[in-house]
């Protein structure tokens, strides 16, 4: 399953992988940069520049102490990896848990989400979740607030073909 997030990764972004910070051990760490231009008869009135960040880990065993603790992880880590650029930004963190035992507890999963505004909100804004998904791709859980964000992460790539 994350493979069509690896790819989305090497086509729009940059990829490391293995990744490691501070002691924690992720399979991979991308970053996708997201610009937003808003025009006014044809005259840019501003830029709104975006990051997307995705860091992916196996659990063994679909856990809710380990999520939320997974979680914690990706909040301080959140802001090591943070990039402030100029104007007005929304700063996403995906943590992509991806587990082979275990029921997910889709309720608990969806309450991990995590929103905080920069300079009252001037500069601009972070926000934090985890994605649990099975390995057989069945079954993906996620709070409702970063649903568009992982749609495109999972859209399927388009091949043009001549």
């Amino acid at each position: 399953m994350k493979d069509a997030v690896r790819e989305k990764f090497l086509k729009y972004g940059k990829l490391i992988e293995p990744f490691e910070i501070d002691g924690h051990r992720f399979d991979f760490f991308g970053e996708i940069q997201v610009k937003t231009v808003h025009t006014t008869f044809f005259l840019k009135d501003y830029e709104i520049i975006s990051y997307i960040y995705v860091l992916s880990k196996n659990v063994t065993l679909a856990k809710l102490s380990l999520f939320q603790e997974e979680f914690n992880v990706l909040k301080r880590l959140a802001r090591k990896l943070l990039k402030t650029p100029e104007g007005h930004f929304l700063s996403t963190f995906i943590l992509l848990l991806e587990t082979d035992r275990g029921e997910l507890p889709e309720k608990e999963i969806r309450e991990l989400f995590f929103r905080k505004s920069l300079l009252f909100g001037l500069k601009g804004a972070l926000q934090c979740a985890v994605v649990a998904v099975t390995q057989k791709g069945d079954k993906k859980v996620y709070p409702s607030e970063v649903e568009e964000t992982i749609k495109w992460l999972y859209s399927e790539l388009r091949v043009s073909r001549k």
